[in-house]
Parts: structure tokens; C-alpha cells; sequence
């Protein structure tokens, strides 16, 4: 792998950095200073100084030679990626000190070249170009950081990008956690899906009310997934049940309506639109335009059995933040409810926390 950065700063054929500005200029003596080998530190201050250089720095300087890479490797910086797949491919990287970078990588087939640049609204300005493919780059970030398990989100403008090229070069990662947006088509969600390895784990976000899963339902193919969240649903229905097949559905909801509770809770006691591997599902509304009598809406027509308010979180797997899962300290009811068909039963627990509503169904429980 080339670096094709000017020479003047990184060098491909020299594991060191030689800093040329000041090492040029005549001392006192008028002798010319040698130049500054960083090779030639103790270990420590070698970290030391490498610590305290920019994420797109190091990436450059470990492109120089495998002792470069080593050198960058052990400063065991914890680093994490989040990609961001739109008109190009676009990376951030950061830890949970500080230290951050988001830079756009573009790649030319032709001439076997990744640029990795600084996008245009960024106040901090860098460009490098790599002689390589976007797999060696791809996987040199990788192991340069050790980060195997990105998030991944898609967003709008995929038109322009051979998705095929970039799930190749990402192939050395765990794809887990993904994000897609609804302005993507139902083609291209079907292309994003093939990026998954295990477990699946799913971030939808809404952000408009007409049909929002129209467009594109069709691309989810029958694909089982651990948890999806759905963010800012905008309807006062909900239409997800057809095609999204999951374990654990959280779903944000704009529009406080009880009688959606009432659908969901009569829904599965009846056996509708359920799946069998559903296993909890929570929906979230804004506390403060709940009615009065939401309690006895919610439960309406179905047969229950109140249960005691057991100050237990349901535990569901690690997905950002789980937070939601908890239980507060104002529970407002928990109730055992049957199903009809088979006798299966399900928790129901209506609870709050600062501004938000939360119903909660917890199903075998």
C-alpha cells in the first residue's frame, strides 16, 4: 500500500517521520541541524508524541511501513467507526476521550486510488491519497484501530455508488448495527440488508406521514432481525407488522394515542399480524398529551389480571441505549394478559419516565 502524499512530510520508502521546516535551518554555528528521526526516541516518548497527533495523521504515518503501523497500534486508543453510505462512503471515528475525525473516502477503480479528505464544512482541511484498493484501506483502518464492529447507516443519494464494491471492500467487518433512512428505496434497502453478518440489529428512521414504509417495504425480503427501533413514527396507526420481523420493536411515536394499545394488546390476543418469534415490544409517547383515562382505554374490551408493580427491568440485549427497558419509579399499572388462541400469556407494564409514556409488552412472561 503507497502512500502518494508529498515526500516533504511522509515518506513510503523511510519508517520515519523526518520533519524538514526547522531541520533545515542553519544553527548558530551556521552548521544546518540533522534532521528529527522519530525512530531515534525512547518508546515512550515516541507515544507520547504520536498521541498528541490528529486521527488523519497517524492513519498516514502507519501507512509508511508495518513498524509505523505497530508503533500507531500500541497507543491502545479504543477507537470506534460509524460509516455513513450515501453519494460516497463516508467514515467517523472517535473514542470516548475526545479524540474525532469524519473524512469522506472516495475511491477510483481506475487508477486503484482512495482519497480520504475532509468534508467541505469542516473548519479542519486535510487530503490524503492512497495508492491502493478500497479493501486494503478499509482493512488497514480496521486492524490500525482494531474497531470490528461499525454502525453502518444509509442514507439518501445511493444512486451514484457500486454497493457491491463497497460491501466487498467492508467483507473484514461485523455488521450489526445499522440505520436506514426512509428517503432510501425499497431497492437499495434490500442492498443494505446484505451487509449484515449476526446478530441483525435495526435503527429505522421516520421522519415524514405520508405511508413512510410505502416505498420500500418490500425490500426487507423476509429478513429476521434481533431489535429494530423505529424513530419518529408519524402515523396514528401502525404498519410495520407485515414486514418487519423481530424480536425486540421499539417504535417512537408522535401521536399519544391509547387506542393504539388497545389494537396492539387485542391484535395479539387474537393471533394478528404476530409473529412467533416476537418477544417484546415497546412503544413510546410523549406523557404530556396523554388523556386522563388512558389506563382504562389502553385495556379496553380485553381481559386482564393486575399484577404487582415489581420494580424489575426487562432485560433485552446491548443496542446503544437501553435505557427505555428500565423501570421508573412511575409504573401507573402491570397487568397479565392471555392469549385466546393458544393460551400464551404476555406481560403488559404502562410506565413513565420525565416527558415520556411507555407500554411495554413483554410476551411468555
Amino acid at each position: 500500500m503507497e502512500n502518494s502524499n508529498p515526500t516533504s512530510s511522509l515518506s513510503a520508502e523511510f519508517s520515519e517521520l523526518t520533519i524538514t521546516e526547522e531541520s533545515m535551518r542553519p544553527s548558530e554555528d551556521g552548521k544546518i541541524k540533522p534532521d528529527f528521526r522519530l525512530m531515534d526516541l525512547y518508546m515512550l516518548e515516541q507515544r507520547t508524541m504520536l498521541k498528541n497527533w490528529t486521527l488523519d495523521q497517524q492513519i498516514s504515518y502507519s501507512l509508511c511501513s508495518k513498524k509505523c503501523k505497530n508503533l500507531i497500534q500500541s497507543l491502545g486508543q479504543k477507537i470506534a467507526f460509524n460509516f455513513f453510505v450515501s453519494k460516497h462512503l463516508e467514515i467517523e471515528i472517535y473514542n470516548k476521550t475526545g479524540r474525532y475525525l469524519r473524512a469522506n473516502i472516495e475511491y477510483c477503480p481506475e487508477k486503484q486510488e482512495v482519497k480520504f479528505s475532509s468534508p467541505e464544512d469542516r473548519k479542519y482541511k486535510f487530503e490524503l491519497n492512497f495508492k491502493t484498493s478500497l479493501k486494503a484501506f478499509l482493512e488497514h483502518l480496521r486492524t490500525l484501530f482494531d474497531c470490528n464492529a461499525p454502525n453502518l447507516m444509509f442514507r439518501e443519494e445511493l444512486e451514484g455508488l457500486d454497493l457491491d464494491l463497497v460491501k466487498d471492500a467492508m467483507s473484514g467487518f461485523q455488521i450489526s448495527n445499522m440505520t436506514i433512512l426512509n428517503t432510501v428505496t425499497s431497492y437499495f434497502v434490500s442492498k443494505a440488508l446484505d451487509f449484515y453478518t449476526s446478530p441483525k440489529r435495526m435503527i429505522l428512521a421516520v421522519n415524514r406521514r405520508d405511508l413512510p414504509f410505502s416505498e420500500f417495504n418490500s425490500g426487507f425480503k423476509g429478513i429476521q432481525f434481533e431489535m429494530v427501533k423505529i424513530m419518529e413514527y408519524p402515523l396514528g396507526h401502525l404498519q410495520f407488522f407485515p414486514f418487519i420481523i423481530s424480536k425486540y420493536i421499539e417504535i417512537d411515536c408522535l401521536f399519544c394515542n391509547p387506542w393504539m394499545i388497545n389494537l396492539v394488546l387485542k391484535d395479539w390476543i387474537r393471533g394478528k399480524s404476530w409473529r412467533d418469534h416476537l418477544e417484546a415490544l415497546y412503544l413510546r409517547f410523549n406523557k404530556n398529551r396523554l388523556p386522563e383515562n388512558y389506563v382504562e382505554m389502553a385495556m379496553q374490551g380485553i381481559e386482564f389480571q393486575r399484577e404487582p408493580l415489581q420494580k424489575q427491568a426487562y432485560d433485552v440485549p446491548d443496542f446503544n441505549d437501553n435505557e427505555f427497558w428500565k423501570i421508573s419509579n412511575e409504573m401507573h399499572g402491570r397487568f397479565g394478559i392471555r392469549r385466546v388462541t393458544d393460551g400464551k400469556k404476555a406481560t403488559v407494564i404502562l410506565d413513565s419516565f420525565k416527558n415520556a409514556f411507555y407500554f411495554k409488552l413483554i410476551i411468555g412472561h
